[in-house]
């Protein structure tokens, strides 16, 4: 094995639909213990810290990121009897740690560091009982997201329950201070405090597939949702329960949507009543009603009707009023309703152009509490008062922006005539004209790529780059078609939507070819590395952060199983051919004597996601392949996984990424004409 990392090829073949598959570096998906592999990462390693040292932004973008960190993050509060549960990390520390208030005092509930001094050990997830008297806490190892649950007494501290093994942010609804529902293995149960967890009783089975990812939710301690979600935000089975009325362990489900390819979540009143944002007739989401005891689909009405410029992604019960939140492109608007009729009664405003973090929204009373942020403004804890109708500070106020960031908003016209929307930001302290830009996309699942604070993307502004965003079909942006229309063997549609905004932000004069680096994760990889194999001349860098390449065997590696409805699946003939023209690592076995941009891959030994597997054998296939003078190098850790990690690691992380992107796109060479 040469000191350059190239790596040999010992070509594994297999014929699939009457084609040859070649496969040369199969060996690579041998765990990183294996002492090839070993051998294979240490050169990587090596390659990788001798080409960092020669990046002369660095430390000035780390300084950059860490400053932009300096504040403590709060998370919304979770009100529950006299007690207060809240989430809260300070400055310069690794990890939150969940606190518990009463009477005006706060205590530290959980704090992982304190158990964890290496900061491998996460905090995934916490709810606490309908009374404030215990709180279920998932904490996984390694970046593994393979979460083990306790339950604690929230007075002493001590654990009374546990440990749940085998979770993966698993839900957790409490139906009294002594029972509660979750899911593990793909199905729902139902646990007793101090019992064991095979006197569990199984609630609702996953599906014959196994491909979902069930879901569970109590409302008002009587009305039971469980779901299957099919892994792409297409379709949800929901089912409805009254446990009220039966044994809690034992529930007799009522269908709400089986069976339909379409997206519904529900939110319960305390009457029973039913509010369901759904695709259904509505790739934007509409908000529909449905009363008991018939709340299947044929009897749901139309509450709030879809809207052609922005996309419904949650709403809210508070009090007597109805609150949805809406995204236009990755911001956020609130509006709010009359709930018995849908009438819109008066838009809230919102302190700046931010998004809502939907996934935090708790509502006390007359009152909800949201976490929200801006590109250029920190996490803030932001409270909705229904009886003032107004939005102020939660818990720990709200910063200044820390600059002024300009925002340029475009259609793209694609290959096949489609306007393909592109976010272009930059800060106002510096001039128009072609600049070092990362162009960053993710493309999958229906999200929308939000524009909430990322120090990452500050630091790159103010050191005098640009940041643009393409909104390919695959995302959220125009609903569920836009969607679909990016999904399975439209993923080579969004490859050209994001080849299409490169070419237009070069001819446009926002950047040049070698001034522009592609930037995406995770779904997002495999689609900045499809665009970097099939164009290589228009990019003059790429970062790929734990993406996905080997686009035959994904299912194989990670949860890649439950994916099948986003990209399709190898065990049918035209999925098949759709994935080997998409996948990126094939399509370098068919090029070798290339000329690529600098590619940064980027892979965790605990990624149980996307795996490992795909940066390194995408990494071997580049270089055996890249006849150019720029680098494909690895940067490979140990002990995280695809998600949280420690914020000292993530900051490194970030730091390397965006060094690499500015050494090979020109942003702080003496002769780029805007100075750091």
């Amino acid at each position: 094995m040469e000191e350059t990392g190239r790596a040999p090829r010992w070509m594994s073949r297999e014929v699939l639909y009457g084609q040859v598959v070649e496969d040369p570096y199969r060996w690579l998906e041998e765990p990183s213990h294996s002492p090839t592999v070993m051998r294979w990462l240490a050169a990587q390693r090596r390659l990788f810290v001798q080409h960092r040292s020669g990046w002369p932004l660095l430390r000035n973008l780390r300084d950059r990121i860490e400053h932009a960190l300096d504040g403590g993050v709060w998370s919304p509060p979770k009100v529950r009897g006299a007690r207060l549960f809240t989430t809260h990390q300070p400055a310069r520390t690794d990890h939150p740690r969940l606190l518990v208030i009463e009477a005006d005092l706060a205590r530290v509930l959980v704090d992982v560091l304190a158990v964890d001094p290496d900061g491998t050990t996460t905090l995934d997830r916490w709810e606490p009982s309908p009374a404030g008297h215990q709180v279920a806490v998932q904490t996984s190892r390694f970046g593994t997201e393979r979460s083990c649950l306790v339950v604690i007494d929230a007075a002493s501290g001590e654990v009374v329950d546990g440990p749940i093994n085998g979770l993966r942010y698993s839900p957790i609804a409490w139906i009294d201070e002594g029972a509660f529902y979750y899911v593990r293995g793909g199905n729902v149960w139902f646990h007793r405090v101090s019992s064991t967890t095979a006197d569990d009783r199984l609630v609702l089975p996953g599906a014959t597939s196994g491909a979902v990812l069930p879901d569970v939710r109590l409302y008002h301690g009587r009305w039971l949702v469980a779901g299957h979600s099919y892994g792409s935000g297409q379709r949800r089975d929901l089912w409805l329960a009254d446990v009220a009325s039966q044994a809690p362990e034992s529930p007799v489900f009522m269908e709400v949507q089986v069976g339909r390819d379409i997206d519904t979540d529900v939110l319960v009143g305390p009457e029973g009543r039913l509010y369901l944002r759904t695709t259904d007739n509505a790739p934007r989401r509409r908000l529909c009603v449905a009363d008991q005891p018939a709340p299947d689909v044929a009897n749901w009405r139309e509450l709030i009707s879809e809207r052609a410029d922005a996309t419904l992604e949650r709403v809210a019960l508070v009090d007597a009023e109805l609150l949805a939140c809406w995204s236009r492109r990755g911001i956020s608007e609130l509006t709010a309703h009359d709930p018995a009729t849908g009438s819109l009664l008066r838009r809230v405003e919102l302190p700046g152009k931010g998004r809502i973090i939907k996934a935090t929204m708790e509502q006390e009373g007359d009152r909800l509490h949201f976490a929200y942020s801006e590109v250029s403004r920190s996490p803030a804890v932001l409270t909705y008062d229904r009886a003032r109708a107004v939005i102020e500070p939660g818990l720990g106020g709200l910063s200044e922006p820390r600059a002024q960031v300009q925002w340029h908003r475009s259609l793209v016209t694609a290959a096949d005539g489609t306007e393909v929307p592109v976010t272009v930001l930059s800060t106002a302290s510096i001039a128009t004209g072609p600049l070092p830009t990362i162009l960053h996309v993710y493309g999958s699942y229906g999200r929308t790529r939000d524009f909430g604070f990322s120090a990452t993307v500050l630091a790159w502004l103010q050191a005098g780059g640009q940041y643009a965003v393409a909104h390919v079909r695959g995302g959220g942006e125009h609903g569920a078609s836009w969607h679909r229309a990016g999904s399975r063997a439209g993923k080579l549609t969004a490859t050209a939507d994001l080849v299409a905004v490169g070419e237009w932000l070069h001819t446009s004069g926002y950047a040049t070819p070698e001034q522009t680096c592609l930037s995406g994760g995770s779904a997002g990889g495999v689609l900045v590395l499809s665009a970097a194999v099939r164009r290589p001349e228009l990019w003059g860098a790429v970062i790929a952060v734990a993406p996905l390449a080997d686009m035959i065997r994904y299912e194989r590696f990670g949860i890649g199983r439950l994916w099948t409805k986003e990209f399709g699946t190898v065990t049918d003939s035209c999925d098949f051919a759709a994935l080997l023209n998409l996948s990126p690592y094939h399509r370098v076995q068919a090029q070798e004597g290339a000329c690529y941009p600098a590619v940064l891959l980027c892979g965790f030994d605990g990624d149980t996601r996307t795996g490992p597997e795909h940066p390194r054998k995408m990494c071997a296939a580049l270089q055996w392949a890249n006849t150019g003078a720029r680098p494909v190098l690895l940067r490979y850790e140990t002990d995280v996984g695809h998600s949280a990690r420690a914020t000292s690691r993530e900051i490194d992380l970030a730091a390397d990424a965006h060094a690499f992107a500015a050494a090979w796109t020109g942003l702080g060479n003496p002769d780029h004409h805007h100075p750091v």
